[in-house]
């Protein structure tokens, strides 16, 4: 009989399934850099967004000076905003009067009026007379 024992047998740890947790870390990264590319996609939308709101804003006071401007020294408003550009001295620098979305401003005196003359913008859906538009008066008619 031999009396060599065996060597003491460790008991070994259970398979694991490294190409498994690979696998999920790789769809997870996968889906984490998609959530933020489409996180900075809406924000920058949104800042162009806001920028552009901010230059037809801009715009309409700017217009709105330069009716008021030509008002007080020719005791009337422009039959038309161009001629605002035709004046001598000019109100306003030549170029197109479009608002930030491309759509041209809405303008018509109001001789006796509460107020002068409107100037409007049709805003983001491009639809005169819709609840997006912006007004030079700071509020709708």
């Amino acid at each position: 009989m031999d009396t060599a024992a065996a060597p003491p047998t460790t008991p070994q740890a259970p398979p694991t399934a490294p190409s498994r947790s690979k696998g999920l870390r790789r769809v997870l990264t996968v889906v984490v850099v998609g959530v933020a590319a489409v996180v900075y996609f809406l924000f920058m939308r949104h800042m162009q967004s806001m920028r552009t709101f901010r230059a037809t804003q801009a715009s309409l006071e700017g217009i709105k000076s330069a009716v008021l401007m030509y008002r007080l020294e020719q005791n009337a408003c422009p039959s038309v905003l161009s001629a605002l550009q035709t004046a001598s001295p000019p109100y306003l620098m030549p170029g197109p009067l479009v608002d930030g979305w491309g759509s041209p401003f809405t303008y018509a005196p109001n001789p006796g009026a509460a107020r002068p003359f409107s100037l409007r913008s049709a805003g983001p859906d491009r639809i005169p007379g819709t609840a997006d538009d912006l007004d030079a008066w700071g509020m709708p008619p």
